[in-house]
């Protein structure tokens, strides 16, 4: 269902202007990055483009956003805080 959703957003952007259209791929899943890169390359989206970028929440697959972001690609962290309520 990710992937869907991704594909309909891409095909979104083509038909508005790139520029008022942003995507943020908030996965620390292996499988959901590398489809979002694939299909950039398709969309001829690049590394650097502010379009699509990635995120992930700090301490999960940080080796996947450190290759993102060593590879030129707009990464993110997150990190919750807060009290923890019962």
């Amino acid at each position: 269902m990710y992937h869907t959703c991704f594909d309909k957003v891409l095909q979104n952007i083509v038909k508005r202007q790139p520029k008022n259209v942003r995507v943020m791929i908030a996965s620390h899943n292996e499988d959901t990055v590398r489809y979002a890169i694939q299909k950039m390359k398709e969309y001829d989206i690049h590394n650097d483009s502010s379009i699509v970028s990635f995120a992930s929440l700090h301490g999960m697959s940080d080796y996947i956003a450190f290759t993102l972001a060593n590879s030129g690609y707009q990464t993110y962290k997150y990190l919750p805080y807060g009290p923890i309520e019962a």
